[in-house]
């Protein structure tokens, strides 16, 4: 009868710390899942962080016409511009009235698809002619392709002093 006791209690110690190296696996997958979706969220805020600076540069000065890139994540397959005084019009005037409803309180850009940028789904990036913008293409999108978003920004002298969006 000894005998077979203690080869159950090995057997529960083998089985208990199996079930601990389970639960310490998963939870490091669990953490490593939410430390690369921490990323994405990162890399979105420092676009915004990024486009605005660059905006309001561009607004302070007195002409100025260049070339930006930009780093996004691959889920985010186009960044919009949308003036929500206005009606949908142009190619993607088929998806206004989603952005629209999503659109955050004076917010005039959004991430499509929507929830593809995690936490921030829409943000007010100041000092734009966001009606020049939009003026043809109502929402105005600019296609992230692979991660990398180019876009020109504008601003005339002697203009509305507002920042335009190519």
């Amino acid at each position: 009868m000894e005998r077979k006791r203690g080869q159950i209690d090995l057997s529960f110690g083998l089985i208990f710390s199996v079930i601990l190296i389970i639960a310490f696996l998963g939870f490091a997958v669990y953490a490593i899942i939410n430390f690369l979706g921490m990323k994405d969220k990162i890399e979105v805020g420092k676009f915004i962080d990024e486009l605005q600076g660059d905006v309001d540069t561009a607004w302070k000065s007195s002409q100025t016409l260049d070339d930006f890139s930009y780093f996004l994540p691959v889920n985010i397959k186009e960044v919009c511009f949308i003036d929500e005084s206005k009606a949908g019009k142009g190619g993607k005037a088929d998806i206004y009235t989603e952005l629209k409803n999503r659109l955050a309180k004076e917010a005039n850009m959004i991430f499509y698809p929507l929830g593809s940028s995690k936490a921030i789904y829409s943000k007010k990036i100041e000092h734009l002619d966001i009606a020049n913008i939009t003026k043809t293409n109502n929402p105005f999108c600019i296609q992230n392709r692979n991660g990398k978003l180019n876009l020109t920004l504008q601003q005339d002298f002697g203009g509305t002093n507002l920042v335009l969006i190519k």
